[in-house]
This record gives C-alpha cells, sequence and structure tokens, in this order.
C-alpha cells in the first residue's frame, strides 16, 4: 500500500519528480529523524516500511538519519539492502533535569515550538548539502516537520513531508488526562505553537504524504492547496 500510494504521488508531482531515463531509477534521499531499522516503535515501522516499498518498486534511496549517542549501529544491516547509502549524524544531545526546563524556558516566548530548537543541526543541514551537491535527486522526502528546518530552502519544491501523526492533535489528547495546572499552561501554548508551525510547514511543500484520513482532512482543511496522499501506517507480515 505504501508503494503504490507514493508512487500516485510522485506521478502527480512537477516534472522535476520523473527521472527523464527511467520511472523505476528515481532517486530519492530520505532525511530521518530517526533510524528506520531495528523498527521497534510506530515511527520507525512507517519508515522501515515505505523504505522497502521504494526499493520494491525500482527506487534508488539514500538515506541520512540522526543516531543517538550509543546506539547499536551494527543491527544496520538490512538498510544496506534497501537503500544506495546511508548516512549518519549524531542526534542533538537530550536535555534532562533541570537543562531541559532551561531549554523549554528559553524556547517559551519563541512563535516556534520547542522541537524546532531540539532538533535544529548545523551537522544534519551540513550533511543534506553535502549529498545534494554529490548527485541529483528527483525528490527528497522530509521525515516530518521537526527536520524541516535542517533542509535548505532551494529544494523545497521537491520535498514531500511524510507525516506518521499530526503533533498537534497529539498533544491535545495528551492535554485532556493532564491534570497538572502548570503542565496544562505549559502544554496548550506549545500545541498552538504546534498547529501553526504544522501547517506552516505543509504549505511550503510539494505534497504530503498522510497516514489517515482524519489527518487529510484537517490539513485540507487547513492548507487546501497542497497535495495530499495517503500513505497509511502499515505492518509487512512477511
Amino acid at each position: 500500500v505504501p508503494a503504490r500510494a507514493l508512487r500516485r504521488l510522485l506521478r502527480k508531482q512537477p516534472a522535476w519528480v520523473i527521472n527523464k531515463q527511467s520511472e523505476t531509477s528515481m532517486r530519492i534521499l530520505f532525511v530521518a529523524l530517526a533510524l528506520p531499522y531495528p523498527p521497534n516503535n510506530g515511527q520507525r515501522m512507517r519508515n522501515w516500511g515505505i523504505l522497502k516499498a521504494l526499493e520494491a518498486e525500482g527506487g534508488r534511496v539514500t538515506l541520512v538519519s540522526f543516531a543517538e549517542h550509543g546506539e547499536d549501529i551494527s543491527t544496520l544491516g538490512p538498510l544496506g539492502k534497501v537503500c544506495e547509502s546511508v548516512h549518519l549524524v549524531s542526534a542533538p544531545p537530550h536535555a534532562s533535569g533541570w537543562r531541559n526546563y532551561l531549554a523549554r524556558l528559553s524556547a517559551l516566548f519563541s512563535p516556534n515550538p520547542y522541537g524546532t530548537f531540539r532538533y535544529r543541526s548545523t551537522a544534519m543541514k551540513e550533511e543534506v548539502q553535502r549529498l545534494l551537491e554529490l548527485q541529483t535527486f528527483d525528490a527528497v522526502i522530509c521525515d516530518n516537520i521537526y527536520q524541516f528546518k535542517n533542509l535548505p530552502v532551494s529544494i523545497r519544491d521537491r520535498t514531500l513531508l511524510n507525516k506518521h501523526d499530526l503533533t498537534f492533535v497529539i498533544i491535545k489528547r495528551l492535554l485532556a488526562r493532564t491534570r497538572n495546572p502548570l503542565k496544562l499552561a505549559y502544554g496548550w501554548l506549545e500545541c498552538r505553537k504546534l498547529r501553526r508551525w504544522e501547517f506552516a510547514v505543509c504549505s511550503q511543500v510539494a505534497g504530503v504524504m498522510v497516514c489517515s484520513e482524519l489527518d487529510g482532512e484537517i490539513l485540507r482543511a487547513a492548507v487546501p492547496e497542497v497535495p495530499l496522499f495517503m500513505v497509511p501506517n502499515v505492518i509487512d507480515v512477511e
């Protein structure tokens, strides 16, 4: 299902998407927030499924991804079978304790949500730029909204946003079960920022891969000019 949906998406895009020599040799740069393998959470399972589907359709995928400190890269063998090349960038360090509170406080008065600062990475920007200079890609897949700031403006017209959920909707659901007044106040502020940022990012890309009809309806109402395509979250049982 993801392969067929993505193929329809790419065929409906402007001419830059279709490789002039052959559709089956389409070159795609996948910029991931986290390594798709091992597929041990929802986001990784979705991305792993998309990568396998692209490879099965003849896509030539270059993967660049954040890797957490201490992550076991000995398990990455399967990625090399579905991607032409895999490039790792150290993930921005997680703040904890008082450093986490300080980081969130510093972003409190910004119009952008905390995650845009949390995942901002000069190293990722430089690696993406290096790969773009090495070869021409027919399309770029940006893994959700927090990776967007690490992509150059020049490739937005060939960038497809991979949405495995709507982040602000998830936050709203969590807040419905939150009783701490300070967490509620902070959560609703972040939720409003996330909603604005999510819609803004979606309005600046060539297309959005949504995971559900509900997410599609919300985005269609907010950014009607942007092509939306269904790429559901699935599990390969074979």
